[in-house]
This record gives structure tokens, C-alpha cells and sequence, in this order.
């Protein structure tokens, strides 16, 4: 048996509330679940997307929250993950940790499929899809 910490929608920016969205608050909320998580006796946890609200740079804040996990973290990619310029989505998950878009975890008898459900989207790959559409 296996328990894993799993959680979703950091959406994490350095902006202002709006519409009931408190973005700069998601950073207190990591830091909660770190310290809930490293209180259970987990195998991995696993980020399922959404890590940003939008920009690059926001990322770094929220790894160095979630590097005080005392077991692996791992991420699947959201939409929100590719709110950066076009030139930096292909490194977003370089900048997560992340070995590739799609990776597997072997955890005792487990296999864990890791898989990028971004890649048929006008939003995470835009100059691409243009290319294509032409």
C-alpha cells in the first residue's frame, strides 16, 4: 500500500485578489500542505497542475515553498502552467523538476504514469499550432 499527498490549483501570482481569487495568499496554503504532508507517512505527493496563475518567474516561489516536502514531489501540467510567454513554454517543466512533459515514477509494485493532457491546445504550444493551421 501507498498513500500519496495530492493537491491541485496553486494558481499562484504575485497580484492583487480579484473576483474571490486571493493569488498571493496560495504560497501560506503550500507551505500548509508542506507541513501537513511531512507530517503523514507519505511515498510521493504530486502537484496535478495549475502550479502558476500565470508568469514564469512565479514558479521559483512556489519551488522554494514545496522543496521543504521531505518526500518526492512530483507535477502534472495545467493550463494555467502555460500562461508564460511562448518563448518560455518549452521550459516550464525544466523549471518544475520535471524530467520530461510525460514520465513514469516506479514506486515499489506501483508504475506511475505522469502525462501531459496540454499537448492538443491552442495555449501551451501557440506558435505551433499556428504553424500547423496554416
Amino acid at each position: 500500500m501507498i498513500s500519496i499527498g495530492l493537491f491541485a490549483d496553486c494558481q499562484y501570482a504575485r497580484k492583487k485578489a480579484k473576483n474571490g481569487r486571493h493569488y498571493e495568499l496560495s504560497l501560506a496554503k503550500l507551505e500548509e500542505a508542506v507541513a501537513v504532508f511531512n507530517s503523514m507517512s507519505l511515498g510521493f505527493s504530486v502537484n496535478l497542475g495549475d502550479f502558476i496563475q500565470r508568469g514564469y518567474k512565479n514558479i521559483k516561489h512556489l519551488n522554494a515553498v514545496s522543496s521543504g516536502l521531505t518526500e518526492p514531489l512530483y507535477h502534472v501540467l495545467g493550463n494555467h502552467d502555460y500562461a508564460v510567454k511562448d518563448t518560455q513554454k518549452p521550459n516550464v517543466f525544466k523549471a518544475l523538476n520535471m524530467p520530461a512533459r510525460y514520465y513514469e515514477v516506479i514506486n515499489g509494485d506501483w508504475c506511475f504514469l505522469f502525462l501531459d493532457g496540454n499537448e492538443l491546445s491552442f495555449y501551451a504550444y501557440r506558435k505551433v499550432v499556428r504553424n500547423i493551421s496554416r
